[in-house]
């Protein structure tokens, strides 16, 4: 359970409870370079107490679990992104060094961090050292040592900076050339109406979006988009049969899937744990963790011999990859958090409204976009993606003139 706290109190009570949790540098560190004290507390991760009754400051106490903590912020954890990690990652792994619960390569981490946020880092461990109080030995009037010692408190070497730092003196700016111009206006265009509701034929805005969108670059693809169709790491993989009958899915699902003109659904069953019907949704495995259940979804033209079909990574045209997830701990409708990028690393991405439903578009390389919705059936809520073998603009007019879809 949460803590109730806004994200100022809960830094604040954390500071004055370092007794428990460690230096303070460590937690102002997380708060001034990172959201994850707010993701923790959510997660329930975050035991506020009241002050100890003998304590003269009535400083209050705190208890993290800091096993969890660890374990989510690693590679694929619950408190990364969508691609396996986090943005502030290598930040977050040195405050939480500091704060005695993580060891690190301290030379790879520091390679990864901007100006702005060495700032911090130099700021917190300059808080975690003793470099605050000089030590000097005090003299007799004759100048002689009285073998007596002081400590003089002396201003932090690296203050916690209070603003961004500029441009230096005199550097002035300089003008964007026009591409770079009309990125930037399109860009702010699109984060002031997110979500845009669209039809056939697109409007002049959602293409000028569209239009910008990059590609992902080689390590942004890592991780993430086509790698969650999860075909093995074979150039190509020869589906052999077709091993489920789209009634029998769509039985499951209950509802029918997309439909498109000139394909027709063949659904592919891959990577689960024995050939047979659907497992019933809210299953358990062995170990007693839930069954996430995910069938990957295939459209191809009726002349195709699905027994000869070789699938690539990267579809082509002539059909249509995508797949269908359910998975139990996502079983209610969050927030879209991620409204438009033109340059994520990942893909460039932005997001449109179909009838009402949230849809998200993401470019990737050699000409293929991913278009992903949820879709609510009863009280499941089912993920559904395709991954078209056409730039954003087409792919979208593609979805558009489908059935079935959002």
């Amino acid at each position: 359970m949460s803590s109730g706290l806004s994200r100022e109190e809960l830094a604040d009570v954390l500071e004055r409870a370092h007794v428990e949790i460690g230096k303070d540098a460590g937690i102002r560190l997380l708060h001034r370079a990172s959201t994850l004290l707010a993701e923790i507390d959510a997660a329930g991760l975050v035991q506020v107490l009241p002050p100890h009754p003998e304590d003269p400051d009535h400083n209050p106490r705190a208890r993290i679990d800091w096993p969890e903590v660890v374990a989510g912020v690693e590679r694929g954890g619950r408190f990364t992104g969508p691609h396996g990690r986090r943005r502030d990652e290598s930040v977050v792994r040195i405050a939480l060094s500091l704060l005695g619960v993580l060891q690190i390569d301290l030379h790879t981490e520091l390679n990864m961090l901007d100006r702005p946020t060495t700032a911090l880092v130099l700021a917190a461990i300059g808080a975690s050292t003793q470099s605050h109080y000089d030590s000097y030995e005090r003299l007799l009037p004759d100048g002689r040592p009285s073998g007596w010692s002081g400590t003089v408190f002396r201003p932090p070497l690296f203050p916690w900076p209070e603003t961004p730092p500029g441009p230096a003196p005199g550097q002035g700016t300089l003008s964007l050339w026009p591409a770079a111009e009309e990125e930037t206006a399109a860009l702010a265009a699109a984060l002031a109406n997110p979500y845009p509701e669209v039809g056939l034929p697109l409007d002049d805005h959602v293409l000028r979006v569209l239009r910008h969108l990059r590609p992902a670059d080689v390590a942004g693809m890592r991780g993430a988009g086509l790698a969650r169709m999860r075909w093995p790491d074979d150039p190509g993989v020869r589906a052999t049969r077709h091993e489920l009958p789209v009634a029998d899915v769509e039985e499951w699902l209950g509802a029918p899937l997309p439909e498109f003109d000139d394909l027709v659904p063949a659904v592919l069953r891959c990577f689960t744990l024995e050939p047979g019907p659907l497992p019933r949704r809210g299953t358990t495995l062995p170990d007693g963790e839930p069954l996430q259940v995910h069938v990957d979804l295939l459209w191809v033209a009726p002349d195709v011999d699905l027994d000869h079909l070789v699938l690539h990574h990267a579809p082509q045209d002539g059909y249509v990859q995508g797949y269908l997830s359910w998975t139990p701990w996502r079983q209610r409708d969050e927030p879209e958090d991620r409204t438009t990028d033109f340059t994520s690393a990942a893909g460039g991405h932005t997001g449109v409204s179909v009838g009402g439903t949230r849809i998200g578009v993401q470019r990737f390389e050699g000409g293929v976009t991913r278009i992903g919705w949820g879709r609510r059936v009863g009280g499941d809520l089912f993920g559904i993606a395709l991954h078209v073998p056409r730039e954003p603009r087409e792919a979208l007019e593609f979805l558009l003139r489908g059935r079935n879809v959002p």
